[in-house]
């Protein structure tokens, strides 16, 4: 037989931190607003020197680009970071 889950006393003898209150859901319009944009979106798949996995979200109607999966920030550290291993390996 499972025993019931106990909740953790915290240190200091406060009250335990268990919530049975179902997580907020976001207004019925931001959800719309969301999956409109969603719809509305184009992706494109590639990969970079490094070999990560780029992922790039444009508008379809105006062909912008909205977000890049890693940001180009993170695939220029990696780059930087690969040129210095491989000259730690010389």
């Amino acid at each position: 037989m499972l025993e019931p889950i106990q909740p953790i006393q915290p240190e200091g003898g406060g009250q335990p931190t268990v919530s049975l209150k179902p997580p907020e859901r976001p207004p019925e319009g931001t959800v719309r607003a969301d999956r409109r944009r969603i719809l509305s979106a184009r992706l494109s798949f590639s990969q970079s020197e490094t070999g990560d996995i780029i992922v790039r979200v444009f508008d379809r109607g105006t062909g912008e680009l909205i977000r890049q999966i890693p940001p180009e920030e993170r695939l220029k550290m990696a780059a930087r970071i690969q040129t210095i291993l491989q000259h730690l390996e010389e």
